[in-house]
């Protein structure tokens, strides 16, 4: 099964190599600080078709080169951009990852190029298993006691109120294959305990990490439907060590080739039109009133199944809409005044390459709750060999 995979982010140092996570997109660090931008992959298969963009050319005789990282190791998949390009991708090399290797991209200057303002970036996941995708993530616990987290997240920030990071889920499937890895371990006699929260209550995927850099659960896995809501767990007994943790689960779908695509956020105007990127970034990050679309998309797959889900009611309709290259697309879901979900189970968009993908919501409605999530699928077609359809596989972006 294919997956697009999305990240994105704002400028970057123009005299340093600056790393961001390949999935969803964070704070740049400089060299030496990569750990904070460490995701794990779940499920093993095939990188590919890594494509970069910027919104500012790097001027004559400059450029960026853009990487793919593996466990710390520069691999193959790169490509550059000079002169008065915008945009360029690897469309030749590729790269095998298995489960629990980590992964990050970088980003290398030459000739101090042009500041850009953003960048976007994707790729290409091929499970090797059949209806599987990744979902990774990266945080840092620094305050005691049980903290949460969105599963797919992308920033180093956690918060104690679990209504913050909730992630609603587009389409059924499974969730299993919790990997985690952490920056060191936690210290003698004490411990971080990592759990898959489902609509509010603990599941039985968690791992603990006793004194270890690593752990995983491979063993548990939990049913999921549209409509479910999602989010990570991290406690702690004893008096573990400041860690940067990273982490990734498999996403098997119930309909080959469907992976999905989460977001939320806490900060928003009740009048004025929000954007926000259509992947989380971290829980307190807020909505901005004017479009700065952070995520780029590839040619190939279509997004469809758009899931809106509030955590209180509220007072009027609340619409939320797929945006692509800075235009609205058919895809939209409706919270209708009074209840707390909505979906688009009909519209669907087919993306482009180097689209710039964001969701747009209105509110004016008075009042609202704390926080508002979605979900999407992103949908390839199975490959048909012979009449018969075989497995092939996917994958909210701000600063603070």
């Amino acid at each position: 099964m294919k997956q697009m995979i999305c990240g994105g982010f704002t400028g970057a140092s123009t005299s340093a190599v600056n790393s961001s996570t390949l999935q969803g997109g964070a704070d740049w660090q400089i060299a030496g600080n990569e750990v904070y931008v460490y995701e794990v992959a779940a499920s093993p298969g095939v990188l590919s078709n890594l494509q970069f963009t910027i919104d500012v050319a790097p001027g004559t005789g400059k450029s960026w080169a853009f990487t793919l990282y593996q466990n710390g190791v520069a691999s193959a998949l790169t490509t550059t951009i000079s002169n008065a390009a915008t945009s360029n991708a690897d469309t030749t090399h590729s790269v095998t990852i298995a489960a629990n290797d980590y992964l990050y991209v970088s980003v290398t200057p030459t000739g101090t190029p042009a500041a850009f303002n953003t960048a976007r970036w994707s790729c290409l996941f091929t499970s090797t298993n059949s209806k599987e995708s990744l979902i990774m993530g990266t945080n840092q616990p620094y305050t005691a006691g049980t903290i949460y987290s969105s599963l797919m997240n992308a920033g180093q920030s956690n918060t104690t109120n679990e209504l913050e990071t909730y992630g609603v889920i587009p389409t059924g499937g499974t969730i299993k294959n919790l990997y985690v890895q952490q920056s060191g371990p936690s210290g003698a006699g004490s411990s971080y305990i990592y759990t898959l929260r489902k609509n509010g209550a603990s599941s039985t995927l968690t791992t603990t990490l006793a004194n270890v850099s690593s752990n995983s659960d491979t063993i548990h896995s939990v049913s999921v439907v549209a409509g479910d809501y999602v989010d990570l767990e991290i406690d702690e007994t004893g008096s573990p060590g400041g860690v940067v943790c990273s982490w990734g689960v498999t996403f098997v779908a119930t309909t080959d080739g469907e992976s999905i695509l989460l977001g939320q956020t806490i900060g928003y105007s009740l009048t004025s039109t929000n954007y926000y990127c259509y992947l989380s970034t971290y829980e307190d990050a807020t909505a901005s009133t004017t479009e700065n679309t952070l995520y780029g998309g590839q040619s190939g797959p279509v997004l469809k199944k758009l899931y809106a889900y509030l955590n209180g009611a509220a007072g009027g309709n609340i619409v939320f809409t797929l945006r692509a290259n800075n235009a609205s697309t058919s895809l939209a879901a409706t919270v209708t005044a009074g209840n707390t979900t909505g979906n688009d189970t009909s519209d669907t968009y087919t993306v482009g390459d180097y689209d710039t993908l964001d969701i747009l919501f209105y509110a004016n409605t008075g009042t609202l709750p704390m926080s508002v999530s979605w979900g999407l699928v992103c949908y390839y077609a199975p490959a048909v060999s012979g009449g018969a359809i075989y497995a092939i596989p996917l994958g909210f972006v701000h600063g603070y």
